[in-house]
């Protein structure tokens, strides 16, 4: 079922980033319809969304909303940090989808730290997107969360501590091409999980870039999350930037986070897609009869 929703800009219009969890099974229309209408009431129109599995049990959920967001013209992506059942793949390569495979540490227990402890890791993704590339489904990197000292060197300190660049190789031998980078958030439990994966200095230098102290808290601030100050941030997704573009990876080759050059339909995006419904209320109305609005 649904349980967050996130509003960002792509190349074409608004998009949206959906979250869910596995429960009852609810049949989501009511409730993307209810989504929708609410964020177009006065806004523009959302032409895209992402679809973010973060276990193997999302896909209960996840297909049906994929196939409702297809239907009403929405181009889909498929974001996941789990292995997708077949079921799945069929339904995103029917809808048109795009697959986007969260990918935060070659190692197995990061990647766990970093995504959550129901992530697979990134050479399972990698072999699973190999195969989907082989059924044309468009497939692309999701390259984090991102920290210094764990994913790449921001300042002297960080030098010969650890790195995603065996990722990149990686990535790059599976013939992915396109990925985004997204900088993490330091939150209580990622950090409790990171504790005990990382020497005593990579630790320290941790807290320090996010201003904490050694218990793990700011001085006046109480618990997280934190985040990155804007210039490290900066430093950090170009740093991570460099390492991939080593590796002939392209970083957001459309200008967006969402890989729209990879759409099938790129020749026709947001509203001009095939089968795409407005939700806004003055063109909802319009498609209701004369007779339905008078009875």
């Amino acid at each position: 079922m649904l349980r967050s929703h996130q509003s960002l800009r792509s190349c074409h219009g608004r998009h949206l980033i959906l979250g869910g969890a596995s429960g009852p099974e609810v049949d989501p229309e009511g409730a993307l319809a209810g989504l929708f209408a609410e964020q177009e009431a006065a806004r523009e129109s959302v032409v895209s969304a992402t679809v973010r599995l973060a276990s193997r049990q999302d896909a209960r959920w996840a297909e049906p909303v994929m196939r409702w967001l297809h239907g009403h013209g929405r181009r889909v992506i498929m974001r996941t940090c789990a292995v997708m059942p077949r079921s799945l793949i069929h339904a995103v390569k029917e809808c048109e989808g795009t697959v986007q495979y969260e990918l935060a540490h070659h190692r197995p227990a990061f990647q766990r730290a970093l995504l959550g402890p129901d992530a697979d890791p990134a050479a399972a993704l990698l072999l699973q997107a190999q195969h989907l590339q082989q059924l044309s489904i468009p497939v692309v990197g999701h390259l984090g969360p991102v920290f210094p000292g764990i994913s790449a060197a921001v300042s002297a300190s960080d030098h010969g501590c650890e790195s995603i660049e065996p990722l990149l190789g990686h990535i790059a031998a599976a013939g992915v091409r396109d990925v985004h980078i997204s900088a993490g958030v330091l939150t209580d439990a990622r950090l409790a999980a990171l504790e005990p994966l990382l020497e005593l200095a990579a630790l320290a230098g941790l807290r320090r870039v996010f201003g904490l102290g050694h218990q793990g808290y700011r001085g006046r601030g109480g618990a997280g999350p934190w985040r990155l100050r804007r210039f490290t941030r900066r430093a950090l997704i170009e740093s991570v930037a460099g390492l991939a573009r080593d590796h002939a990876l392209v970083v957001d080759a459309c200008g967006c986070a969402f890989a729209c050059h990879r759409d099938p339909n790129a020749t026709n995006p947001g509203p001009l897609r095939p089968g795409f419904v407005s939700f806004k209320p003055q063109e909802l109305f319009a498609l209701v009869s004369p007779v339905d609005q008078a009875g």
